[in-house]
């Protein structure tokens, strides 16, 4: 079944109404909704594992792209509804070692950043 997008649907009633929408607009189909009246984008980061504290629901990566991230160090909360991969199966957020490498999708929201996806490679 084809995904079909907020912004799509909303564009496809507006042309049938006549309304132009401005180009921007679809920079919002990117946003996830976090918290009531906030939103976050989506980010990337790629780099070694540094630290992990307690049961792997927090971690530490240094970043491969510093440029990318304007950080020499992020921390990451583990979600209950984050995703963990390795090798293409899915594992425990407690597998992830000091020293994997990992690409990590996540958000940066005013509590922190909050892992998505996480695939140690």
């Amino acid at each position: 079944m084809k995904k079909i997008s907020v912004i799509q649907v909303l564009s496809v009633i507006i042309a049938i109404a006549g309304i132009s929408i401005p180009e921007h607009a679809e920079a919002l189909d990117n946003v996830i909704r976090e918290d009531a009246g906030y939103y976050a984008d989506q980010k990337s980061a790629e780099g070694a594992v540094t630290s992990i504290d307690g049961d792997g629901g927090v971690f530490t990566i240094k970043p491969f792209d510093v440029s990318q991230t304007n950080s020499d160090e992020l921390i990451f909360r583990v979600m209950p509804d984050t995703q963990v991969y390795k090798a293409g199966k899915s594992i425990d957020s407690s597998d992830i070692q000091v020293n994997d490498v990992v690409a990590v999708d996540y958000l940066d929201d005013k509590a922190g950043l909050k892992a998505v996806t996480v695939n140690v490679q």
